[in-house]
């Protein structure tokens, strides 16, 4: 039994450093000029190996695209622990969403990547788009009860999830920053921004 779980958990490992290396690979050259050579060759794996895990490199970058999925997701559950109230979860997603590019650039340089690239960007969304939804979902039904609670104008929530997201990735190209302290604060101008707007009221 105990030599299974070791077999187990040494295939897990294997699999994780595939995942790690495929990740860093796809990010550095793009995907269109990485090859499960290049991906091998940074895991110190024979090639069959990957091809063992994963049928070819389509299948192995969404299983990455998935996997930073899941940790976002993961990561913004445990922020959200200690929050009850709406318009903290909410800035909560932002100084989430830094906090886990600033930890995982190479996550940040992918998904940029991918929105370059029209067609494989569709591509990737329309496999990952169930996943997707499905975490998506607890997104809207926090907006919902903002406009609900008149925190936010009456703006469908699916919009401001977008918007949001956008804000958020916008701020992002902006550089990777080595403190903490200097995200949270890119992060806190982006709920600023999000919730008051930039112009002045000329009324007052």
């Amino acid at each position: 039994m105990a030599k299974e779980d070791r077999k187990k958990r040494e295939k897990e490992n294997r699999k994780q450093t595939i995942l790690k290396s495929a990740l860093y690979s796809f990010a550095k050259h793009g995907y269109h000029k990485c090859s499960m050579d290049l991906i091998a060759e940074e895991a110190e794996l024979g090639k069959a190996t990957l091809y063992y895990y994963f049928k070819n490199k389509d299948e192995l970058l969404l299983e990455v695209l998935k996997t930073g999925l899941e940790l976002f997701f993961e990561n913004m559950t445990k922020a959200w622990e200690s929050l009850e109230d709406t318009r903290e979860k909410i800035e909560a997603i932002s100084i989430t969403a830094g906090e886990f590019f600033a930890e995982h650039p190479d996550y940040f340089r992918l998904y940029l990547y991918l929105s370059t690239h029209p067609k494989l960007n569709k591509i990737t969304s329309e496999s990952l788009r169930p996943l997707v939804q499905n975490k998506n979902k607890v997104f809207i039904q926090l907006f919902k009860k903002a406009v609900k609670e008149k925190l936010v104008k009456p703006i469908p929530p699916q919009n401001l999830v977008n918007v949001l997201g956008t804000l958020i990735m916008g701020v992002g190209m902006f550089g990777h920053y080595k403190r903490k302290s200097d995200i949270k604060k890119r992060m806190k101008l982006i709920n600023e921004i999000f919730f008051n707007g930039v112009l002045l009221d000329k009324k007052k």
